[in-house]
């Protein structure tokens, strides 16, 4: 069976005409989720962003790259990346786009990243009665300076890292872009998380907490597109 999801997302806040470059698509219908941000420095990006980020949650359907629930879902999430990416380079030239990616079925969760923006994956300790802690983030491509060394649809897109967590107990995924994933670490929005309690969250209670953290991550200095986004899982 697969678990109960509620998400929502802050996207884009405050954004000036020159930004806006992040995208979020979600399908509840599979439970898959995508927070893709566009290079600033290309024209083009933030549609690019857009187009990869409904392509990831709506191929599900296509036999020819696999369902998510399934053994194989990594491989198969790996060829969506890959065939994704080969289209970009036609349809969205000299652009690129970084992408975090999740997939919640009955196997457990799937999930994906490449570039440099932010997945966080927490669960409440002591048996789902403590607080909330981190308990995997999915790795970041950067160089010494901090600038992401692959990017989808991009000359350099090499590796797709993957990870599955199992289906068990109550997760919540944090979906940031690299600004306000570098203004506030892992352990601040975790603190933050403890607003949620136990019960099951509306999405109402989700929008809340994504446009406080995005408006925290601004006050802490953020200057790039800020987004965030939240999905509460739970297994029976």
């Amino acid at each position: 069976m697969n678990p109960s999801c509620v998400h929502a997302v802050a996207l884009n806040v405050e954004a000036n005409p020159a930004k806006g470059f992040d995208s979020f698509s979600a399908n509840s219908h599979t439970q898959t989720f995508a927070l893709c941000d566009g290079a600033n420095s290309c024209a083009g990006s933030g549609l690019a962003a857009q187009w990869l980020s409904v392509q990831m949650v709506n191929h599900q359907g296509n036999q020819d790259l696999g369902s998510a629930d399934s053994e194989d879902a990594l491989a198969h999430i790996n060829r969506r990346v890959f065939l994704a990416h080969q289209e970009m380079l036609t349809l969205h030239p000299e652009t690129g786009s970084t992408l975090v990616y999740l997939s919640a079925t009955s196997r457990g969760l799937n999930l994906a990243s490449l570039g440099d923006s932010y997945l966080r994956l927490y669960q409440p300790g002591w048996g789902g009665f403590g607080k909330w802690g981190l308990i995997h983030e999915t790795t970041r491509d950067i160089n010494a300076q901090g600038n992401p060394t692959q990017l989808i649809g991009s000359e350099v897109c090499n590796t797709l890292h993957t990870h599955r967590l199992p289906p068990k107990g109550t997760y919540i995924a944090v979906m940031l872009s690299d600004g306000p994933g570098l203004a506030m670490d892992a352990a601040y929005i975790g603190a933050r998380l403890s607003v949620l309690g136990r019960s099951t969250p509306s999405d109402n209670d989700l929008q809340y907490l994504c446009l406080s953290l995005a408006k925290e991550a601004l006050i802490r200095g953020c200057t790039d597109d800020t987004s965030v986004a939240i999905i509460w899982i739970r297994y029976k």
